[in-house]
This record gives structure tokens, C-alpha cells and sequence, in this order.
């Protein structure tokens, strides 16, 4: 989990399944910032998510520059992290959607939610294994 120092401000990613047929991860993401709160499940690629903690190392080693992960689905997750500054404090984007049938001739209308919140500095390193994890249960 990802959150902020007060911990009030959160990204929760927990993994469900995964696809037989392609390395890839179902997971439940839940946010919140500033009140406002979502979530939702979307598939990630196994690819991505491997090359998402790669990146997350260096980044966790020089606390510079950006990082992002996104769904399979375009628009239903996206996760980010930058530097804020060269002391090391870094931001947490996130975006969390899906469409939902509404009114007696269904039509598809876009539910979002979304956020940004400084990210507790210690916890960095928790982040990281908590993304290995979910990159090793694609290979599992």
C-alpha cells in the first residue's frame, strides 16, 4: 500500500487472479485522497508490471524523475509517482475508473475517481516488495 505520512490519503493494490493464457494480473485498486475515495478491479500486464518494479528500484535508489503504471484497459488505473523535489519528497498520482450502465435504456457513463498525495518517504522501500509480490504471482 502506498499512503501518505498521516496515512489518511492511500493506494491499496491487491492481486485476485491471474490469466492462464497471457502473464497477467487481475487486481482490486482502492484510493483515497483528500476525502475522496474509489475503487475498482482492472487486469495489469505482466510485462508491465515487471518493467513498473524494475523502474520503481532505480527510482526507490536516486528518489528522482517519474514512474507510471497503467491497466490493459485503457483509463481504468493508472498509477503514478514523481520526485517533488531534490530533498527526496515524492507525489502519488492515481486514477481509478469504469463505466457503469445507467437509466432505463442503459448508456454507458464513466465513474472516475482520482487523486494525488505526498507519499510517505519511509515506506518506500515496503512499496517496492509489495510490487515484487505482485509481479511474482504473474510467474506463479
Amino acid at each position: 500500500m502506498l499512503h501518505s505520512p498521516e496515512a489518511r490519503d492511500f493506494v491499496r493494490i491487491a492481486a485476485i487472479g491471474t490469466d492462464a493464457g497471457y502473464p497477467s494480473l487481475q487486481v482490486r485498486v482502492e484510493g483515497m485522497a483528500k476525502g475522496f475515495s474509489g475503487g475498482g478491479e482492472t487486469w495489469l500486464d505482466g510485462f508491465a508490471l515487471k518493467e513498473f518494479t524494475i523502474a520503481l528500484r532505480a527510482f526507490e535508489r536516486g528518489r528522482q524523475g517519474s514512474l507510471a503504471l497503467e491497466s490493459m484497459s485503457p483509463g481504468e488505473f493508472r498509477l503514478a509517482l514523481r520526485s517533488l523535489d531534490h530533498a527526496g519528497h515524492l507525489l502519488v498520482e492515481f486514477a481509478i475508473s469504469r463505466n457503469a450502465l445507467v437509466g432505463d435504456r442503459p448508456e454507458a457513463v464513466p465513474i472516475r475517481v482520482s487523486g494525488a498525495f505526498e507519499l510517505d518517504p519511509g515506506t518506500l522501500g515496503e512499496v517496492l516488495s509489495g510490487f515484487e509480490q505482485l509481479a511474482k504471482a504473474v510467474a506463479s
